[in-house]
């Protein structure tokens, strides 16, 4: 599209991991992301993601929604990014019915 994207968009709790981890690539899915975590604090009243900054950020994400594969790592285009999600230990992708037990499971499909 050509535009000039910044990783600074989005209220941090609603920012989409490829916001912080590409270089100024993303695309309008981050809009989707933000959907998904607005709708779970709607379901429980509580923010999905509440990192004080934007590294911690990263990881309750990667915590809750599990490491990322080795194709997705590819997309990383931060090399400080990549760096940072590699130092990690790997985390699996937690199940959304652990997380939210009364929550019907249409609603977790959406939200996921």
């Amino acid at each position: 599209m050509g535009e000039d994207l910044t990783e600074y968009v989005v209220t941090r709790y609603y920012r989409a991991p490829e916001i912080m981890l590409s270089k100024n690539d993303y695309s309008s899915k981050v809009d989707v992301w933000s959907v998904g975590c607005t709708f779970a604090e709607m379901l429980t009243g509580k923010v999905l993601f509440p990192g004080q900054n934007y590294i911690e950020q990263v990881l309750l994400q990667i915590k809750l929604r599990g490491s990322p594969d080795d194709a997705t790592k590819q997309l990383i285009t931060n090399e400080y990014a990549l760096n940072y999600v590699n130092s990690l230990p790997p985390n699996p992708k937690v199940p959304l019915e652990l997380i939210f037990p009364d929550v019907p499971p249409d609603a977790l499909d959406l939200i996921d």
